[in-house]
């Protein structure tokens, strides 16, 4: 059990929870992946990435790329790293952005080497070895008037299944495509300029995907559409992040992206990436459902609402728009299901509620709960009553869930749109994940933090502080964590030397009448907090919220130890979070980010 311990600095703490989660899921936490594709190969998902390799970088550090695979989303397997001495071009510390695609048996994968040049190695399996065939730029610099880099790779839906490559940026030049020859590592033509019709904003990175007959090129925060590869392609609206790639699997589309939202990236030149659920409204318009933060394929029955339209894997059902971005399942066939695995705390569920409707009088829609799969072991069946459409709650009891993995919703007697389903929850109820505003989880490691003068001491998911080791510890520069936003900061610690304090110092950035200020803590920029002996771990609690210095952006943290005795002091994670948001603080700790 982990106690609380607060110091405050103001009066009473009054709490009001926001609608939405701080910290995004990571597709793989603290690893500074970053850049992401996924290619869904042998009905396997396939994340290449590159490399961010260090918390405490003051530029883009990136040696080499990665392959990582799923056969779930949730869990990933890392399967190659390929460093560019492997390749003609030597070592570096510029692996840009890559893609890759499937032809003939063969895997091909596209490389940036820094914004100069794009290269490609082969295998003969998606988890590689890849191997530089070439031993030399496909593209190489100066072939266009743009940069040649972050290409994005496409294989059209044609009879020839004709595969292009995308590459270049609006910084200076323009994105440009060329066909490739049937052996995926030669071009079939001269590049192409891609004409872009509309107002956007300069970026690199574009990827090109095609949804019922029509083109989209995302770049960054713009999606733009096309009704030829070539072009003109006409700006359609916002899209999302930067460094996008869009991927279909099991009937359920995502997009994957570069995200400092993320758990853990909390460093500008420290990246992660995650994904995220991809509808189109009934005019082909995108819409980005961000889940909350909690990531995709896995899902909490604590949650108050799950939308039917994040199903995992489905047939036999289809997507409805309703107004704007709402989105609903219908069934196309009787027989047609969706499933929803990985469930947290289902087992402490007894009552299933559905939000559906039905047009239809026949009176024999029913929807089966089954525990994994279509297959599975029925929990119970509902019959959906006619409502005309309009959105009504029905209810079940369910059996003792220990050992379900997950439900799976199985449409009988329907047919579209005999059944419109909207969304599910549970009883008992419970509450969204609120997440800090940033959180350094040192069971996985240092995360950047250093010691001025030693080196710090990491064991069993913890940092150790002793005589020996010393007591101080300083964290990585440029946080950048909003402060109006992060008033409350924790310390979990486990203290088995003796009664001790601990001391926390901050450096801010405060932006004043358009300037730049960096407020240093030698003025005076800190806090004590009392320690209490105790070989349990214990969060304790600074409201920083009344402190004349807590303002503008978090440069840096230092935290300090005094005494440090015999036994020592263990601190497992430091997190700052919005004060309101601190109640469901516990709940935060339970699940799995």
């Amino acid at each position: 059990m982990i106690r609380h311990i607060f110091l405050l600095l103001m009066g009473f703490l009054s709490f009001y929870l926001p609608a939405n989660a701080q910290i995004h899921k990571q597709i793989v936490p603290y690893q500074g992946i970053t850049d992401p594709h996924i290619r869904i190969f042998e009905n396997r998902a396939y994340l290449f990435a590159g490399h961010d390799m260090s918390y405490n970088a003051e530029d883009y550090q990136m040696p080499n790329w990665w392959v990582w695979s799923s056969e779930d989303l949730v869990n990933w397997t890392k399967e190659f790293e390929l460093y560019p001495e492997d390749t003609y071009m030597g070592p570096m510390k510029s692996c840009w952005a890559t893609d890759a695609a499937e032809r003939n048996g063969k895997y091909y994968w596209y490389l940036s080497k820094k914004n100069e040049e794009v290269a490609v190695v082969v295998a003969d399996q998606p988890q590689g070895p890849y191997v530089d065939v070439l031993k030399q730029p496909l593209l190489p610099k100066g072939m266009t008037d743009c940069h040649q880099y972050d290409p994005g790779v496409f294989i059209d839906d044609d009879p020839g299944k004709s595969p292009y490559l995308l590459f270049g940026e609006t910084y200076h030049g323009q994105y440009h495509i060329a066909k490739l020859n049937d052996d995926m590592v030669s071009l079939a033509e001269a590049p192409r300029k891609i004409e872009l019709i509309g107002q956007y904003r300069i970026e690199d990175k574009g990827f090109i995907f095609k949804r019922l007959g029509r083109y989209y090129l995302i770049f960054g925060e713009t999606y733009a559409v096309a009704e030829d590869i070539y072009g003109p392609y006409f700006i359609g609206g916002k899209f999302y992040g930067n460094h996008n790639s869009v991927f279909r699997w099991h009937q359920q589309d995502y997009v994957v992206t570069a995200n400092n939202k993320c758990h853990g990236c909390i460093h500008p030149f420290m990246r992660g990436s995650s994904i995220y659920y991809l509808h189109f409204r009934g005019d082909g318009a995108v819409y980005i459902d961000e889940n909350g933060g909690y990531g995709v394929g896995a899902y909490d029955a604590n949650r108050p609402r799950l939308e039917a339209e994040n199903y995992f894997m489905a047939d036999g059902v289809r997507k409805v728009n309703g107004i704007e971005n709402d989105f609903y399942l219908s069934p196309l066939k009787d027989g047609g299901y969706a499933i929803f695995p990985n469930m947290a705390h289902l087992e402490h569920k007894s009552m299933l509620r559905m939000f559906v409707a039905s047009n239809s009088r026949a009176g024999n829609n029913q929807i089966e709960i089954r525990a994994d799969s279509p297959s599975g072991k029925l929990l119970n069946t509902v019959s959906v009553p006619f409502s005309w459409n309009k959105m009504t709650e029905i209810e079940c009891s369910l059996p003792p869930l220990k050992g379900v993995n997950g439900l799976c919703f199985v449409f009988r007697g329907a047919s579209y749109p005999a059944i419109t389903f909207d969304a599910f929850s549970f009883s008992p109820e419970g509450h969204d994940i609120k997440t800090p505003q940033a959180h350094w989880d040192f069971t996985n490691g240092l995360q950047g933090w250093q010691h001025d003068r030693k080196p710090l001491v990491w064991k069993s998911g913890a940092i150790l502080f002793s005589k020996a080791s010393g007591s101080e510890m300083v964290s990585p520069l440029n946080i950048r964590t909003d402060l109006n936003q992060a008033n409350l900061l924790t310390l979990r610690i486990k203290n088995n030397g003796g009664r001790a304090r601990a001391k926390v110092a901050f450096s801010t950035v405060v932006d004043t009448l358009g300037k730049k200020q960096l407020q240093h803590w030698d003025a005076g920029a800190h806090q004590y907090i009392d320690l209490s002996p105790n070989s349990d771990w214990t969060d304790y609690v600074i409201d920083f919220s009344a402190h004349p210095l807590w303002k503008g952006k978090l440069n840096q943290l230092k935290i300090s130890f005094e005494p440090v005795k015999k036994g020592g002091i263990a601190l497992s994670d430091v997190m700052l979070w919005k004060k309101e948001d601190y109640q469901l603080a516990p709940l935060y700790a339970d699940f799995q980010y």
